[in-house]
């Protein structure tokens, strides 16, 4: 007998956003081949500035935090207050970075 309902593999793609200390762009390559090695892992997209890292697929966060730490990295799960720290740091100190020409070449 043919039942009206199927049973469909349910898409388990997350998100897994952290804050993770990088230093330079080497350290971005390489944490973009350790987290390739890990199982489930679709795509890695860094932001270096805001040291940033969004991880999607069907690997755990758990398991991306452990992967990134045993590699020497930093990392954090990434909330909203990271984002807002971040933001109001750049507005205070953003003028006292600014390169202002006088003219003078």
């Amino acid at each position: 007998m043919l039942s009206i309902y199927t049973w469909t593999a349910y898409n388990t793609m997350q998100a897994v956003e952290l804050k993770v200390e990088m230093l330079c762009f080497h350290s971005e390559r390489r944490l973009r081949k350790c987290l390739s090695k890990l199982k489930g892992v679709r795509s890695v997209e860094v932001e270096l500035r805001k040291k940033k890292v969004t991880v999607r697929g069907e690997a755990q966060e758990s398991k991306v935090i452990r992967t990134l730490r045993r590699s020497g990295f930093r990392c954090t799960p990434w909330c909203d207050m990271t984002d807002l720290l971040l933001n109001a740091y750049i507005q205070r100190y953003q003028k006292s970075f600014l390169f202002v020409s006088n003219g003078v070449s």
